[in-house]
């Protein structure tokens, strides 16, 4: 949560760490569209060593990106990333190469309040390359985790632009599902939706998004068409 706090502080908000963890617990539920594009504020680690990723990281689908290139996605608890192995010298030496790194955590009370049978996990964050962004690695990542670990995938409390346009092309898809509920109701609002979102910030789906507080129990599912 502590994107929270640093929009506190690019407002100008002054609270002392009590009021900003009331903040925190009440924004927990809410899907609030973030201005801009976030960017997080530390880079992306780029390589692990080859034989810790091949021991530890689960490796659960494979996938071609637009530009051709293929990928491993690989898991170690609630925790992915999509990357290569490449050659580090000429004797065989191998590092993972990494695009893209994903931090989810599960929704259990969600998950009880609407009956889901399966695990729900809440997208906490999302880094993907700044030279590989566009290359469709974050849409194939979403789809092969609710496909391969037979999960469902919730829309994150807030999202910023980058992601809302994501989630836009993710409800196009023909073999996966969004659907809108809300959280506070336990109810479903609309199933198998197409959103939309424009080129400015501010032309995002009214039916789930807003800069305010009124859509802020509105959040979005991703599920599997089978």
């Amino acid at each position: 949560m502590g994107a929270f706090r640093n929009e506190l502080i690019k407002l100008g908000l002054k609270c002392d760490l009590g009021e900003i963890r009331l903040y925190e617990e009440v924004m927990q539920e809410m899907a609030i569209a973030g201005k801009g594009d976030w960017q997080p504020s530390n880079e992306m680690v780029e390589y692990k060593g080859a034989n810790v990723v091949k021991v530890k990281w689960k490796l659960i689908d494979s996938f071609k990106t637009k530009s051709g290139m293929l990928l491993e996605l690989r898991c170690l608890q609630n925790e992915y990333i999509a990357g290569r192995f490449v050659s580090t010298s000429d004797d065989g030496d191998e590092v993972f190469e990494i695009f893209l790194h994903m931090n989810m955590s599960e929704e259990k009370e969600i998950a009880k309040d609407f009956k889901i049978d399966k695990t729900l996990l809440n997208v906490d964050g999302v880094k993907v390359r700044e030279t590989s962004q566009g290359d469709g690695i974050a849409m194939l990542t979403y789809k092969s985790i609710i496909k391969h670990q037979n999960v469902i995938i919730i829309g994150g409390e807030v999202q910023f632009q980058g992601a809302r346009k994501l989630w836009v092309r993710l409800s196009k898809q023909i073999d996966v599902r969004v659907d809108i509920i809300d959280v506070d109701s336990e109810k479903v609002l609309e199933k198998d939706v197409i959103l939309k979102h424009g080129i400015d910030d501010w032309d995002f789906d009214k039916r789930v998004w807003s800069y305010d507080m009124d859509k802020r129990y509105i959040r979005l599912i991703l599920k599997e068409i089978k």
